[in-house]
Parts: C-alpha cells; structure tokens; sequence
C-alpha cells in the first residue's frame, strides 16, 4: 500500500516541476567568437537598454524590475557546480548609488574591502573597475561554503552608469575571466 502512494507522490511531483530551459541551438543563434572555451553570441537586453556578447550556452536570467537586468550562470567546475556568474546591474535604480564612487564607498561600507576604484580609458569610453572577495554562504546559514571573487566594470552613461559583475570562487575564477573581459570590451549602452 506504501508503494503506490510514493509511486503517486513522486509522479504529482515531476508534473509540478518546472521544465529546465533548454540551452540555445547553436545553429539557430551563430556564434559570434568563441573566448576560454566558451561560445559567444550577440545579446540585446529584454528592455533595450544594452546590447554584448553573451555565454550562448550559460543560462540566461533577466530581469527589469530592481534587480540585474540579467545575469548569466554558468557552469562552475566539478568541484563548484554552478558557481560563475556574469551580471549586469543598472544604477540608479531606486538606490542611492548613483556614481561608480558611490558603489565603491557602499562596498566599503558592507565591510567587502573593495580594491581601490581605478579608471581607464578602454573601448572607446572612460571605465572604473575594482574586485573584491566574499564569502560565499548558504542560503540560510552562516557556514563559509568557499571564497568568491568578485571582478566589476562600470561604464558611465548619459543617466548613470552599468555595473557589469563577474562571479567566480577564487580558485577558479581567472578561468572564466576572459569571458567576462569579451562581455566587457563589447558592452554598449543604448538610448
């Protein structure tokens, strides 16, 4: 009698089950260039607000309420499955971060220990960049799972500036770093 029971719970469970979104067809979006091993495609943000080269094959999460108008997973390392991300955060966006120097002052202020807030002249346009490590914690627990680097450019436009993130643990990290370089070098504002 237990047996169909179960039989019935986990059958109710796979069809509650979000279907998993299917990686891009690499033939029905071409790859731009292909950086560290991973295949880059163009990308034009839901709300037209940027367009870059994006993984084609990490998975894509957008968002234009108040959160990063979208962010890419990809797909770690055996060790740290699913840990490298690339982000894209709009400012202001309701915050009172309106400047790369107030981001930066806001770092410091949550206790990251940024690195100091550089700029450069890259691609055309002025850049600020700084990293820091974080600890990097379950979701609802104090327990330091591994330490994380976190890589960021801001590129300033006419209304304020994006914050383009990458996330990666610290022992890995400089693996996907080309990729967000590329990310980087061909994000452009619109509007």
């Amino acid at each position: 009698m237990k047996r169909p029971a179960l039989f019935l719970a986990l059958a109710v469970l796979a069809a509650c089950r979000k279907p998993a979104t299917p990686a891009p067809d690499a033939d029905a979006v071409p790859t731009r260039a292909v950086v560290a091993g991973v295949a880059l495609i163009d990308y034009d943000a839901a709300t037209g607000e940027f367009s870059c080269r994006a993984p084609g094959r990490w998975k894509a999460l957008e968002d234009d309420k108040l959160g990063p108008r979208v962010m890419f997973f990809g797909p770690g390392s055996a060790k740290y499955p699913r840990s490298v991300s690339i982000s894209v955060m709009r400012y202001p966006n309701g915050e009172p971060i309106k400047t790369p120097r107030d981001l930066f002052d806001a770092l410091k202020l949550s206790g990251q220990n940024p690195s100091p807030l550089e700029s450069r002249a890259a691609n055309g346009r002025t850049e600020y960049s700084l990293h820091y490590d974080a600890a990097q914690r379950p979701l609802h627990g104090y327990k330091t799972l591994y330490m994380k680097r976190d890589d960021v450019v801001m590129i300033p436009f006419k209304d304020g500036f994006f914050a383009i993130e990458h996330s990666a643990p610290v022992e890995t990290y400089a693996e996907t770093l080309p990729v967000f370089a590329a990310v980087v070098a061909s994000f452009q504002p619109k509007g």
